[in-house]
């Protein structure tokens, strides 16, 4: 009789997770189910707990009612006229990297892109690519080996917001290239009533899908001008045709050298200014205790073990940083010679950290997938699941002298404090940043991006209160002043989003003289505002990031 009563409890708490009496509207499910070909997942039903999870644990409480997988740009414009018609919400995701859960909305509809993956080269210089891959999809069928793609150096990232987002590799290929927005041929897109447009610089086809009419424009209103740099804001991109070189990408040396006072990072200024070489900086903070992590990986080892050992050895003030340069001359093949750039770094006196050894213990590249992996044993990570992500990012710097700040000053990130109690009480536990230099004049499509370019990015526990968050803001806070003292106009990369103390986000990333024309673009495509989030053109909350918790430097901060 206790098993009968107990399977009967059983069935009626597995009844429940499927009841959405409460929850969707099941005519929008029904018509979603009967009018495009992916699936739908009602919230409640099976696999929708795995298809909502992004990447940043302050997304984790966004729960959409229900999420569709669609097939075909068809699939999309229907779905976008089912949302329209029962004054439901969208949300839209690629990749579902979203630093500020853009990609989510609680309620309504979440377009899920990720089935939508094409990869496929139609010429020597031409790719077609869905929305929903990944670059490391991407360069396994598009191998840079044989091909030159402008693509994210985190290869978990989903193209469809990378390249929507102007799209900067900060690793070389976009100063000699241009980004991702240069090298969109032509969009297909889904607009807000559901009809269908192929975008080109020259002109926009319109295929009007209730009427069947075909309509060519000459004057898209700024349609394509927009989305090289803005595109999430104006409707659902669902291909590009994307521009591609039939030559191997050029990889970068990795070197280790010191950086122990101001004037080394002049000097490492001057070498990238020289042009020879694009030069990225990095440097990684691991906060949380290695003796805590059981299972110590290759980027353990380089990130925090050699670093130390190599301070130890040379009887140096601070911790080499690792840099990464690549030869700038388009016609170099597929790697950097190293002599030449070692070379260049002593001439400009950078001191190198015995490259002999180095070069035979470190990768060609860093690659940055999975963060958690970066300092989470195999089992914190199951139990935890994905970290919060904040990030201070700041462009169009003349000059390096703002990262001093950082380096050398800062009681936290600073070479000379990153190992002192105060860090680990900020509750950051894995941090990287990253200065790429951008000297040969490349622009995002709307944004100034200057010479050199910052970005700080930390995670820590999502469900804790702790202080990063605030840092990280007071971090950006303090470079902007640096930067407006020194005589710049600081900008910021879309794809590195945040909510800053100060409000005009607009400016903040495509700048004064650009912003009055994409919302120009909007009231033509979008007058409804359909495709809106958290700091997309045509909205005016500047504070709707995720909830932020923290202690002890302040009052918590509430979107």
């Amino acid at each position: 009789m206790f098993y009968y009563k107990l399977l009967i409890l059983l069935c009626l708490a597995i009844g429940s997770r499927t009841d959405y009496s409460n929850g969707p509207n099941q005519d929008v499910v029904h018509a979603l189910q009967t009018s495009q070909s992916g699936k739908v997942y009602p919230r409640g039903s099976y696999g929708y707990e795995k298809r909502r999870i992004v990447h940043n644990g302050l997304c984790k409480h966004i729960f959409p009612d229900i999420i569709v997988v669609p097939l075909t740009t068809e699939d999309v414009s229907a779905i976008v006229k089912i949302a329209r018609a029962n004054n439901q919400v969208i949300s839209v995701r690629s990749g579902g990297h979203s630093f500020t859960c853009t990609s989510l909305k609680n309620g309504g509809i979440n377009i899920d892109m990720r089935k939508m993956n094409k990869v496929k080269i139609v010429s020597p210089h031409l790719v077609e690519l869905g929305p929903g891959s990944t670059w490391n999809r991407v360069l396994k069928l598009v191998p840079p080996s044989h091909y030159t793609v402008i693509h994210g150096q985190c290869k978990s990232v989903g193209i469809g917001g990378y390249i929507l987002g102007g799209g900067i590799n900060v690793v070389g290929t976009s100063e000699k290239y241009g980004t991702a927005g240069d090298h969109v041929i032509q969009y297909t897109m889904v607009d807000a009533v559901g009809n269908i447009l192929h975008v080109r610089r020259e002109n926009t086809t319109v295929y009007h899908t209730d009427s069947g009419e075909v309509q060519h424009l000459y004057d898209d209103h700024g349609l394509f001008f927009s989305l090289t740099g803005a595109g999430q804001s104006y409707g659902i991109v669902t291909e590009f045709l994307y521009k591609i070189y039939p030559k191997p990408e050029t990889l970068p040396i990795l070197a280790m050298v010191y950086l122990e006072n101001p004037y080394d990072v002049r000097k490492l200024e001057k070498v990238a200014m020289d042009g020879r070489y694009h030069v990225t900086l990095f440097y990684i903070y691991m906060f949380k205790d290695l003796q805590r992590v059981p299972e110590l990986t290759r980027n353990h080892v380089g990130f925090k073990v050699i670093p130390r050992l190599l301070m130890a050895a040379g009887r140096r003030k601070t911790e080499p940083v690792f840099l990464s340069m690549v030869d700038n001359n388009k016609k170099t093949g597929r790697y950097t010679e190293r002599k030449g750039a070692i070379k260049l770094l002593r001439r400009y006196g950078i001191k190198v950290a015995y490259d002999e050894i180095v070069s035979r213990i470190l990768p060609t590249m860093l690659d940055l997938d999975d963060y958690e992996s970066e300092y989470l044993s195999k089992e914190e990570k199951r139990q935890r699941g994905y970290q919060a992500v904040y990030s201070a990012n700041l462009m169009n710097l003349s000059n390096l002298k703002p990262l001093e700040y950082i380096l050398f000053e800062h009681k936290i990130f600073s070479f000379f404090n990153k190992n002192n109690p105060e860090a680990k009480k900020s509750g950051c536990e894995y941090c990287y940043l990253v200065v790429p230099s951008t000297v040969k004049d490349s622009f995002l499509p709307l944004t100034d991006v200057g010479r050199f370019q910052i970005e700080l990015t930390c995670s820590y526990p999502p469900d804790v209160h702790v202080a990063c968050p605030k840092i990280l803001r007071d971090i950006k806070e303090e470079l902007v002043r640096r930067t407006i003292y020194q005589g710049d106009i600081p900008t910021q990369y879309l794809n590195t989003p945040t909510c800053d103390y100060r409000g005009d986000f607009g400016n903040r990333y495509w700048g004064l003289k650009n912003y009055p024309t994409l919302e120009y673009t909007k009231k033509h495509w979008d007058p409804d505002n359909v495709f809106h989030f958290c700091q997309s053109v045509g909205s005016s909350d500047e504070f709707c990031c995720p909830q932020v918790q923290h202690k002890g430097y302040g009052q918590p901060y509430l979107s």
